[in-house]
């Protein structure tokens, strides 16, 4: 018999691993962001790195949010 995850599961795994993501991302443009010396890429780089924050932000919100209902 297969197990089907319930949409609960399914959504802190999808949270989980979009954590996971920006977590990875955000230590990698940090390392860029050492080493560069490109004013555009670096503008570049923050800027992204800011979107990586407030979506974590919007993650954690979220999952604090599905904690408190359950």
């Amino acid at each position: 018999m297969k197990y089907i995850p319930s949409y609960s599961e399914s959504l802190v795994l999808s949270l989980c691993n979009e954590i996971e993501y920006i977590k990875s991302r955000s230590k990698n443009i940090n390392y860029a962001l050492n080493s560069c010396q490109n004013k555009i890429l670096i503008n570049r780089l923050k800027l992204e790195l800011n979107k990586l924050t407030k979506q974590r932000e919007i993650i954690f919100k979220t999952s604090k949010s599905l904690f408190l209902k359950n």
